[in-house]
């Protein structure tokens, strides 16, 4: 980045901050207050409005919500004043920090009242990436992403996708997902958020780390699956799978081997989901189907 870009963006902290700052005064909502709404600590708060501290997008959602104004306010000093249609040029979409890393840019920011979302979002590729524990993501409704350029390993829930150029993928977005650069490329996508039925603007986003309680990732961030000692498998330079071998088959049982290690390794996960006739349902945890 050069230095010219790093003021400016600097600029831009600053500005957004004097707003947050502003209208936290106007409506006479105390910094205390305010620190409790964003999960912040009063210290750090203060740095946020004085500039001294970047913002995440769960930061600025919350100020918004609170402040009961649209996060284009915060972000440039002006609602949305756009119903008819919005045009975005390539390379001129507004940024907005979601997610540390990550570059997203908001293609619609001065449509009012969106349904959807959408951003234009690169992923950076990164060799640590591949081997550190999943850094996951929800927020309420559903997205759908477009890969435009390289290769995402796409991850759903407990389920794993590689998609290339010119795929894409629709999920529900409350389940915990996270997104990984392939390749040896940065990966560019567009990515549609959408609010759950009945309400407009985006949703919280909420980010953890995610530990044992997701299958095949342990503290130290390497992939160890149960059935490793029957089941080797080799992926190619771009971290996509290319062979599978099987071993000890003749010692394999898949009660004691698999379900009941899942139960050892994650009790608590979703094991089964039993739905009767009338849609009744219940579900059954590793450590249910062991006992």
């Amino acid at each position: 980045m050069s230095e010219v870009t790093l003021q400016n963006a600097e600029v831009r902290i600053r500005e957004v901050a004097e707003r947050i700052a502003r209208l936290r005064e106007d409506l006479g909502i105390s910094v205390e207050e305010m620190a409790e709404i964003t999960d912040n600590t009063v210290d750090d708060y203060r740095k946020l409005e004085a500039g001294e501290l970047d913002f995440s997008f769960t930061f600025i959602y919350k100020c918004a919500n609170k402040f009961n104004v649209e996060i284009t306010d915060l972000m440039e000093g002006a609602s949305p004043e756009l119903s008819g249609y919005t045009v975005t040029r390539k390379g001129e979409g507004v940024p907005i920090v979601r997610r540390k890393g990550f570059a997203y840019n908001r293609l619609a920011s001065k449509f009012k009242n969106k349904t959807v979302e959408p951003f234009h979002v690169v992923i950076p590729y990164s060799e640590e990436a591949l081997s550190e524990p999943l850094h996951m993501a929800s927020h309420a409704g559903q997205e759908m992403d477009i890969v435009l350029k390289g290769t995402l390993r796409m991850t759903v829930g407990s389920h794993t996708e590689i998609l290339h150029e010119g795929d894409s993928i629709y999920y529900d977005s409350s389940m915990p997902h996270d997104e990984v650069a392939l390749g040896g490329e940065d990966c560019e996508i567009y990515a549609f958020v959408m609010a759950p039925h009945g309400t407009t603007g985006m949703a919280e986003y909420r980010e953890h780390v995610a530990e044992h309680h997701l299958t095949n990732v342990d503290k130290a961030g390497l992939l160890h699956p149960v059935a490793e000692k029957f089941v080797k498998c080799e992926t190619n330079e771009e971290g996509v799978l290319s062979a599978v071998s099987f071993e000890n088959q003749d010692k394999f049982n898949f009660a004691y081997d698999i379900v009941d290690a899942m139960a050892e390794k994650c009790p608590d996960k979703t094991a089964m989901i039993y739905v009767d006739v009338d849609h009744n349902e219940r579900r059954f945890t590793f450590k249910d189907i062991k006992r």
